[in-house]
């Protein structure tokens, strides 16, 4: 099951509630920053909006995150955005509909 979350015609900031469940993001237009944790299950990014993981609080993802469409732009600092498997796009869509941004060094984990 997927809790989603919309949010956003316009830029705004703020964090998402803790959730068990994957959590799904959609900025159909302008943007979205999240300060927080976005959630302990991955998410799913939806909507041609940007949506951008900032602040010091790393996010503890166990399970796959997907952008599907629009951008993602890593912004953490000292700590990192994504812990968990990332996928880009859907595989069915134009080129360069899903796009991940890194905006600071070391925002996705190092797996060995």
């Amino acid at each position: 099951m997927v809790v989603a979350v919309r949010l956003c015609a316009a830029a705004c900031a703020g964090s998402l509630p803790a959730v068990s469940r994957s959590t799904g993001i959609e900025t159909s237009a302008g943007s979205l920053t999240i300060e927080g944790i976005v959630g302990a299950n991955g998410f799913n990014k939806f909507g041609a909006g940007t949506l951008q993981l900032a602040g010091t609080v790393v996010n503890t993802l166990s399970a796959q995150s997907n952008v599907w469409e629009g951008t993602l732009e890593l912004n953490k600092t000292g700590v990192n955005a994504i812990t968990s498997t990332l996928v880009v796009g859907d595989h069915s869509g134009m080129s360069n509909t899903a796009v991940v941004k890194l905006l600071q060094a070391n925002q996705i984990l190092d797996t060995q």
